[in-house]
């Protein structure tokens, strides 16, 4: 009789030790879901932060937000340049028309084109965050559903592998279970035996 007959006929066998004696590794099939989960992990972290890379550029407050920043930026220079070609310009024309700067139109002139200009850069923020706002709003609507779709993910992952655990100790416990039915049988086929 084998020490785990022994075991089981005097109640000192322990199932769990039995598992960790037989078991040295993980199932194929366990290995490759790993492999094939480890892939996807590693893509969709890719996935992921090439998406947070671009969404970074709109998230949180608009007036923080690179994207913000750039077009308010470029509107400011954009909106003084032209302004200083449209100044220069005027005053090339005032020369060549015989008037120059210190003549009170030409001054007048300069004024009008300095006031439009301080009322369009007045406008450069305005302009920049109703570009920016619904870019933002969006970015942060794509960042939440990437977050739900990881999380979905992570479940599933979860779930295969809790499944996949399952059935292992299901396979465990009946080979268990036929081992204890052998002992049991053996055990009262030897009791006969002595008895008869």
């Amino acid at each position: 009789m084998t020490n785990i007959s022994k075991a089981l006929l005097d109640g000192t066998f322990n199932p769990d030790y039995f598992r960790w004696c037989f078991h040295h590794g993980k199932s194929g099939q366990q290995k490759v879901a790993e492999g094939q989960t480890t892939t996807d992990l590693t893509q969709s972290n890719a996935d992921t932060g090439a998406a947070q890379g671009t969404f970074s550029q709109f998230e949180g407050p608009v007036q923080n937000s690179p994207f913000y920043k750039a077009l308010l930026t470029s509107g400011i220079e954009n909106t003084s340049r032209a302004y200083d070609t449209a100044r220069s310009n005027m005053r090339s024309r005032a020369n060549q028309a015989g008037f120059g700067y210190n003549q009170p139109v030409a001054q007048g002139a300069d004024d009008q084109v300095s006031a439009q200009e301080a009322s369009a850069l007045a406008d450069v923020p305005n302009k920049a965050m109703v570009e920016a706002a619904p870019l933002s709003m969006k970015a942060g609507e794509d960042s939440a559903q990437l977050g739900e779709n990881l999380g979905e993910q992570a479940g599933q992952w979860n779930t295969s592998a809790w499944n996949m655990n399952k059935k292992r100790a299901g396979l465990w416990d009946q080979l268990f279970q036929s081992g204890q039915n052998g002992a049991q049988g053996a055990g009262q086929a030897a009791m006969l035996a002595a008895m008869a």
